[in-house]
């Protein structure tokens, strides 16, 4: 059974209907046709979000911008076991002692063993 996806605007209209309190949550699922569960959820979660819309907007990028920058060194860390991997194969192929591996340093940008 597919789960059903209620729009922005729905979810909006539930729960400020649900925040002025003229009506009970019975009253309100009733009249939209959904769970008393989900009038709860989303008046909660409006609530919660009440203050981002009136709080800093920089500091909500500032929150992503971290996000973001946590992916990103996660995926370098990634790319770099992948390159170590990668070399080593090459020299086990070729029969050759594989070389320290060359991870770019943090500071000059190129990898430790150009950095001499």
């Amino acid at each position: 059974m597919k789960r059903k996806n209620y729009s922005k605007e729905l979810k909006s209209e539930v729960a400020l209907a649900a925040i002025k309190g003229n009506q009970t949550v019975n009253e309100i699922a009733l009249e939209f046709g959904i769970y008393t569960s989900l009038v709860n959820r989303w008046k909660k979660e409006a609530i919660e979000a009440f203050p981002l819309a009136f709080g800093n907007s920089q500091a909500i990028q500032i929150k992503e911008t971290e996000i973001e920058r946590g992916r990103l060194y996660q995926k370098v860390g990634q790319l770099q076991g992948k390159s170590g991997d990668i070399h080593d194969k090459y020299c086990q192929v070729k029969n050759k002692t594989p070389l320290p591996n060359p991870k770019p340093s943090i500071l000059g940008g190129k990898p430790a063993i150009l950095n001499h």
